[in-house]
């Protein structure tokens, strides 16, 4: 491989890193202390404001991979520092039904959710009367699901 062609392909590196939030002066100012964490690497960071950031991390844990959105803010020395907001997401999940993978599911949310809200068409009526009817159904199942966890309430007080 000749030099312009490194030259180039580091450059992509650079910009991929830097879309992602990866930029020098973050980087060089997070914190990673009381980490229990059997290994993890930074994915990326989004600026929420000048005293806070979210932080993308594969993690491993209890020899699991997880991806943790967490998070952190500016202390008094100018470093960033994880706080407790966040979660932790594995990336692979074994149930009774084989495996499924958790953190993909997350991300078909969220991309559904930002399409929604920031789709880059405007809705049409019949696309609005169709949200509002899905809105509608999901509110009924989640007052099915409250009124069946009240008469489950009920019933074991009045069995006791």
């Amino acid at each position: 491989m000749n030099k312009a062609k490194l030259d180039k392909t580091a450059k992509m590196i650079d910009d991929y890193h830097e879309k992602a939030g990866l930029k020098k002066e973050i980087l060089s100012k997070l914190v990673f202390e009381d980490d229990e964490a059997d290994s993890s690497s930074i994915c990326g960071t989004v600026y929420i404001s000048k005293q806070r950031i979210l932080v993308f991390q594969f993690k491993t844990w209890n020899e699991k991979p997880y991806v943790d959105i967490r998070m952190w803010f500016k202390d008094d020395d100018g470093n960033f520092r994880p706080t407790r907001k966040g979660v932790m997401i594995p990336q692979t999940q074994e149930d009774s039904n084989g495996t499924h993978l958790p953190f993909n599911d997350f991300c078909d949310v969220f991309d559904t959710i930002r399409t929604l809200v920031f789709g880059s068409n405007d809705p049409t009526n019949s696309e609005i009367d169709l949200l509002s009817l899905k809105e509608k159904e999901i509110n009924n199942f989640m007052i099915e699901g409250l009124e069946a966890r009240k008469q489950t309430i009920t019933k074991g007080v009045n069995n006791a």
